[in-house]
């Protein structure tokens, strides 16, 4: 099974940094599968921000994906949680709450280039939550045709990796949860109007998955499948 890895802050050393680089050419790069592309960025060259050299990176990215339907873009902390004022409160881990995200260029530099066509559709994905007592354990939004969504495990009860199933009318998402007692989650119940809780606590239903690829987000995974694989 493939593994792609996200440069998160944990790993912000010489060390691992070496073993990325060495292993994927970069901690920034891409990888095609099927009719969807995986932009993977390193928000730890620039604090809680992305490098010019990474915009370019990703513009060519965008540029160069004819026959593209679906963009995954993915990096570690939240950094769209910068700015906007409805994100105020929302309880990501502490690196990725909207006080410690004064140098994020997300909304500046990064948004303009995603904002979504009816051609392709654009998902960001982090794993900054789930990591402080306090902290949601998923993140979903939709701005500009531009899905946000956050996905991780270690402190709260509901952790959880977030499965993405590739299908024919565009990718649907479960949050699974480690905990088998607890239902598997839908983006829904992870946007920013629920954000004041976790989901409930129902007992998760039972299913039968099949993964082709796996996707290490700063501690959380998103497993990738194709229907009928």
């Amino acid at each position: 099974m493939p593994t792609y890895l996200v440069m998160g802050n944990h790993e912000a050393n010489a060390f691992c940094r070496e073993k990325i680089e060495d292993r994927d050419g970069s901690s920034f790069y891409q990888f095609d599968h099927g009719d969807s592309r995986f932009i993977v960025l390193d928000s730890q060259l620039e604090q809680r921000s992305i490098s010019l050299d990474q915009i370019r990176f990703l513009r060519e990215a965008l540029e160069d994906s004819v026959g593209v339907r679906n963009v995954f873009v993915l990096f570690h902390e939240l950094l769209w949680l910068a700015e906007l004022s409805r994100y105020r409160e929302v309880r990501a881990n502490s690196r990725s709450r909207q006080r410690e995200l004064s140098q994020s260029n997300y909304w500046t530099d990064l948004h303009p280039l995603l904002e979504s066509g009816p051609e392709q559709r654009v998902f960001v994905i982090a794993g900054d939550v789930a990591g402080n007592p306090d902290s949601i354990a998923g993140f979903y939004d939709r701005v500009d045709g531009v899905s946000l969504i956050a996905s991780a495990m270690g402190e709260v009860a509901d952790g959880n990796y977030l499965e993405v199933t590739l299908l024919e009318d565009g990718p649907k998402f479960r949050f699974v949860p480690l905990d088998p007692t607890r239902v598997a989650g839908q983006l829904d119940d992870y946007r920013t109007t629920e954000l004041s809780s976790n989901p409930p606590d129902v007992r998760l239903r039972t299913v039968a998955i099949v993964l082709v690829g796996v996707l290490l987000i700063g501690g959380a995974a998103a497993f990738v499948r194709r229907a009928g694989a």
